[in-house]
């Protein structure tokens, strides 16, 4: 993973929610030559969409300029293909008229379904529709910064939205890349609010001016921490224990590096030593 390329990935507008999240997911898999090949159904399953509507965001990507593709033939005479190599090209400017945002009309949502399981999302492979669900634990909705004189909301700019939470395409795509993190080290988890997820990072963007880059830094360490990966397992946790968590990767970096520098070899320090 290239934590560059994902700073890039978040910054750049693509014009749609979910494509900005293909685009995530991608960066999330490159490795510092931008290079990454995880398969169509890899992504579906990260994005919660239709494989069609990773090939249609794909091609929409190559079209801007952002990637390009490589087909790889598999073994066996060419049966059994391989997934394709993609290279992000992440420092393209984009054009000043941008591409447009979708404003299509979305279908409800079944009650017993997920959107990209309907006939609609396959064909038109557009727009995300994600559900909120309710969740426990270190799950929880529950905002620090929750007031029940609700919150005041903007005429635009918001990618998802749960009664007063809600938060930005980049936003949602961190709190997407956050939860991959956590079905890491947490197959079983269920399925937070995005929403809620999304409204909490959106308030350490816009209250404690974190940036989604630092977020995912830490919150990648506190998952990888043998301590701190069964406590830190959403954007409220990470808000609330940044110091103590930032104070902690800061050390455990320093003593590192301080380990790389000693040479055991060195027997400088016993000169003048009478023995």
């Amino acid at each position: 993973m290239s934590m560059t390329l994902m700073a890039k990935a978040m910054n750049i507008k693509v014009g749609n929610p979910l494509r900005k999240l293909v685009l995530i997911k991608l960066a999330d898999n490159a490795n510092d030559k931008g290079e990454c090949w995880p398969s169509y159904q890899n992504i579906a399953d990260h994005c919660e969409c239709s494989r069609s509507a990773v090939r249609a965001h794909i091609d929409a990507l190559m079209d801007m300029g952002l990637l390009t593709k490589e087909n790889r033939i598999g073994n066996n005479n060419g049966k059994g293909n391989r997934s394709n190599v993609y290279y992000l090209i992440l420092d393209t400017p984009m054009p000043s008229n941008g591409t447009p945002l979708c404003h299509q009309m979305t279908p409800p949502m079944p009650l017993d379904g997920t959107p990209c399981a309907t006939r609609w999302h396959q064909n038109q492979s557009i727009e995300p529709v994600i559900e909120p669900i309710s969740v426990t634990s270190e799950n929880s909705d529950e905002s620090s910064d929750d007031h029940s004189g609700g919150v005041s909301l903007p005429d635009d700019g918001k990618a998802i939205q749960s009664g007063t939470k809600w938060g930005t395409a980049d936003d949602l795509a961190a709190a997407e890349w956050m939860f991959g993190q956590v079905l890491a080290i947490a197959p079983k988890a269920k399925k937070p609010n995005y929403a809620a997820w999304a409204n909490e990072i959106r308030l350490m963007r816009e209250r404690d001016g974190k940036q989604h880059r630092e977020m995912c830094e830490l919150f990648r360490w506190a998952c990888q921490d043998s301590f701190w990966s069964g406590n830190i397992l959403c954007p409220v946790s990470l808000r609330r224990k940044w110091d103590q968590l930032e104070i902690k990767r800061n050390k455990q970096l320093a003593g590192t590096a301080n380990s790389a520098s000693l040479n055991f070899d060195n027997t400088d320090w016993a000169k003048g030593l009478l023995v």
